[in-house]
């Protein structure tokens, strides 16, 4: 992957899975978790609703920014940890499953 299809790949998940209502398990389990651990603004907590709303955007923002460490616009030191062990955390749930 290069930088491109990245942000084309995130944009369509995120964009195009926000219309979906029901979300993948991951996805549900790393948005509550994130809502109850850290207390979001109203900015964040519309980021989080758009982000994660199925496993393949849960896997993508793992591998952005909790792997490749870019930059988030949103989240960042020990607030990005957080979440990044978080969707560790349902991921790793996900495929014990």
């Amino acid at each position: 992957f290069n930088i491109y299809t990245l942000l084309l790949c995130w944009v369509c998940l995120v964009w195009c899975g926000a219309s979906k209502v029901n979300r993948s398990p991951a996805a549900n389990m790393a948005k509550n978790r994130i809502s109850t651990q850290l207390k979001l603004s109203e900015s964040e907590g519309e980021y989080v609703e758009k982000t994660f709303t199925t496993d393949d955007s849960v896997q993508l923002f793992h591998l952005r920014y909790c792997r490749e460490r870019d930059l988030n616009l949103y989240f960042y030191g020990d607030r990005l940890n957080t979440v990044c062990k978080i969707v560790t955390e349902a991921l790793e749930q996900k495929r014990a499953k």
